[in-house]
């Protein structure tokens, strides 16, 4: 057991990789739940990254020495992933969690790691990491394309007015119609601080910064799900519509 992991006790390492588990869900990817929760613990995210993988593979939902006690009969691949992981899991978190695969895989072959993008993007997938993209969908699409077309055609004819446009992204004309535009503007703000933010946490801090320095204590990111469901709204409508 290393000296980080002995700086904090059994059940503080047992309660992170809980929240890591529970809030999944509520994060674009693992790897933006881990660097959250990293966070509130006060731990780098790569050993928080390393309980969570240990708890997986003690518990069976992971390949490891839990599963397969011989290491010497281990393919030769399944080796060469074992040595790969961490270096991948470093390269990611040393930039910031924001590199994708080919970055991930550039940065490998100029510290002399000879080994393929394909390789790369196998072990990023089985990781949980994702770089990050300028799409709110995490990858760019047809859809993407033709939505970001559609947007560009609205501002060129000067139709695109009172944040409008990031509305129809998620809501019917009819319902757009029918908001007043004081609910409009601030919806479209919402959604637009909600499309930059990590997750639903980060975003409900930014969009109640000010009644949380006064408050003690204050769960904004309910706050901010009970504002979305007003208009029948998510985040993950919001983050992937």
């Amino acid at each position: 057991m290393s000296k980080t992991t002995n700086k904090f006790a059994p059940e503080v390492r047992a309660r992170a990789v809980r929240m890591v588990l529970d809030h999944e869900a509520d994060h674009p990817s693992r790897w933006a739940t881990i660097v959250s929760t990293s966070e509130k613990i006060g731990c780098v995210p790569q050993t928080l990254f390393e309980w969570v993988k240990k708890t997986e593979v003690d518990s069976g939902k992971r390949a490891g020495v839990a599963q397969r006690r011989d290491p010497g009969r281990l393919s030769a691949r399944v080796r060469r992933d074992q040595n790969l992981k961490p270096e991948v899991v470093r390269v990611f978190a040393e930039n910031f969690g924001v590199y994708g695969a080919r970055k991930v895989w550039r940065q490998m072959n100029r510290e002399s790691f000879a080994v393929a993008r394909c390789t790369i993007e196998r072990l990023m997938r089985d990781l949980g990491l994702q770089g990050v993209t300028l799409s709110p969908k995490g990858r760019i699409d047809l859809d993407c394309v033709e939505a970001e077309v559609g947007r560009l055609r609205r501002l060129w004819s000067g139709q695109a007015d009172k944040g409008s446009d990031i509305l129809t992204e998620v809501l019917d004309e009819q319902a757009i119609a029918d908001m007043d535009l004081f609910d409009a503007v601030q919806l479209a703000e919402t959604l637009r601080v909600c499309r930059n933010s990590r997750s639903l946490s980060e975003a409900g801090r930014i969009l109640f910064g000010a009644s949380r320095a006064r408050r003690t204590s204050a769960n904004h990111a309910d706050r901010l799900r009970k504002y979305l469901a007003r208009f029948g709204l998510d985040w993950g409508a919001v983050r992937t519509d």
